[in-house]
């Protein structure tokens, strides 16, 4: 029958493959192959004697012994080429797996280089905002400084001034009689000896003196009032 088919035109050869090692069927259809004849090696192992094996063995045709070996050495490289291609398609089914895997890194790689950039933007931004913040309180800081400062100075001034007023408030009163007794008209003399007339008197009590062109406001305890007899009281020219 195996002579037949590969003879025959529209005859094809077609075996059920069979383990040889285990001397069970695999139950695949293996078309334009034919199949082997296992039936000496079933039945050695069934325990046939060796005798009767060896007779059936000498019966069998060199030509069908040459066609088994040869079957034999395809089935052989059949299962070595099956072996290798199911290893090859495991290491392509690794290869395929550790692409994906590097596909996932790489990705996951550019998601934290942004998460980074982006980080990085906010904590620019944060710490840009904190140092402008530290800059408005430091400025802030500074004002009130300066203006205590500045205050602590005008307090100091204002100090000194009344302590000057105190220790020569009781003569200058003496001499000018206070500055209720203060007219408009009247001749005083200023500290820096410049002789002037009182041209107005303010609710707030200090007294604005006319030196020729120029007019001060003083305090009245700092002017000293010219002798009356020398210097009658005069009435300011209309302004």
């Amino acid at each position: 029958m195996k002579q037949l088919a590969a003879e025959t035109v529209g005859i094809v050869n077609a075996s059920l493959q069979f383990d040889a090692e285990t001397l069970t069927p695999t139950y695949r259809l293996l078309k334009g192959v034919p199949g082997r004849s296992y039936g000496l090696a079933i039945a050695r192992r069934l325990g046939v004697s060796e005798d009767v094996l060896a007779e059936a063995e000498r019966g069998v045709p060199e030509a069908e012994r040459t066609l088994d070996r040869l079957l034999a050495s395809v089935e052989a490289r059949g299962r070595d080429i099956e072996a290798r291609a199911a290893e090859l398609e495991n290491r392509a089914a690794q290869l395929d797996l550790q692409r994906r895997n590097l596909a996932d890194l790489e990705s996951l790689e550019t998601e934290l280089r942004a998460r980074e950039r982006a980080l990085d933007k906010d904590a620019r931004e944060r710490a840009r905002a904190y140092l402008l913040e530290a800059r408005k309180t430091v400025e802030a800081a500074l004002g009130q400084a300066r203006a205590a400062v500045n205050e602590a100075t005008a307090r100091e001034a204002r100090r000194m001034v009344e302590e000057a007023i105190e220790k020569t408030g009781g003569s200058a009163d003496r001499r000018m009689g206070g500055s209720s007794d203060l007219r408009i008209g009247e001749r005083v003399r200023t500290g820096q000896g410049k002789v002037g007339v009182v041209v107005e008197i303010r609710s707030d009590g200090r007294v604005v003196v006319e030196i020729g062109s120029i007019r001060l406001v003083v305090a009245p305890a700092l002017l000293e009032r010219v002798d009356p007899s020398a210097h009658p009281p005069i009435r300011p020219s209309a302004q």
